[in-house]
């Protein structure tokens, strides 16, 4: 049956960079979609010139702006191939299994018959085997089906102490990050939003100091360039920072007169 077939992922979907799947797409000045940390550490890696990876025509600014079109097709696209996966799971290959979860498989559907997850469901099928593998990938194992079941309930009863207690370990961290405040990689939007802010509009040069790439020709850009968008951007952020103040701080009225 086709919808029991990988979908083919489409060439859109890829980073020009990484070669793989987009979590996090943007868009750079070039027009082009890349992964969003790796747009980044490029331009890190290529300042003070920004040159487009793929045409390596020197951009104007490193300005990226979130794809979100992008970003909710690839979500889409993910969901129906884990809905697939989870299908097919109880047959699969080891070797099958990788392919499925490569191309993009989302290890977190919930089927819409008990609101089971593909590890739930290969542990209701006994493949402890395919089980190990999932877990490489990450995936929610503290999770419930609509039963209440969850991935330690089932393990539980397959008699498996080795793979228990990776389970066990596993679902311990989870609960643990949960209840930490998010750093690095896993801030919150708001943070990211921050975080990106000050890095393309208030800073001009890498956050640390990484190999030049000397072969770029030294024509583009210069000094006074640099200087320029740096004053430029500064000037913004005041500009934002008197028109908040308008906004929200009172201006005291004068003395009436009768």
């Amino acid at each position: 049956m086709e919808d029991t077939k990988i979908i083919p992922t489409p060439p859109e979907f890829i980073c020009p960079i990484t070669h793989v799947l987009l979590e996090n797409p943007v868009v750079a000045r070039d027009g082009y979609t890349y992964e969003c940390d790796s747009i980044m550490k490029w331009f890190k890696m290529k300042y003070p010139f920004f040159p487009s990876p793929i045409t390596n025509e020197v951009l104007p600014s490193n300005d990226i702006i979130p794809n979100l079109v992008l970003r909710n097709m690839i979500q889409d696209f993910r969901r129906k191939q884990g809905e697939r996966l989870c299908r097919v799971c109880k047959d699969v290959s080891e070797e099958e299994l990788v392919n499925w979860i490569d191309a993009g498989a989302d290890l977190d559907v919930k089927t819409q018959d008990g609101g089971n997850t593909l590890l739930l469901l290969l542990l209701k099928y006994g493949r402890i085997d395919l089980c190990r593998i999932v877990l490489g990938y990450n995936p929610d194992v503290l999770t419930a089906n609509d039963s209440g079941a969850t991935a330690l309930s089932i393990a539980e009863g397959l008699k498996d102490s080795s793979f228990l207690k990776l389970l066990s370990n596993i679902a311990t961290k989870q609960r643990k990050d949960e209840h930490q405040p998010p750093r690095d990689g896993h801030a919150t939007a708001s943070e990211n939003m921050c975080d990106r802010f000050c890095r393309y509009w208030l800073s001009t040069a890498p956050d640390t100091a990484e190999p030049q790439d000397t072969a770029e020709p030294q024509e583009y850009g210069s000094m006074d360039r640099t200087s320029n968008l740096c004053f430029s951007r500064m000037l913004l952020v005041a500009g934002v920072v008197i028109l908040l103040m308008a906004m929200y701080i009172p201006i005291p009225s004068g003395p009436r007169t009768r």
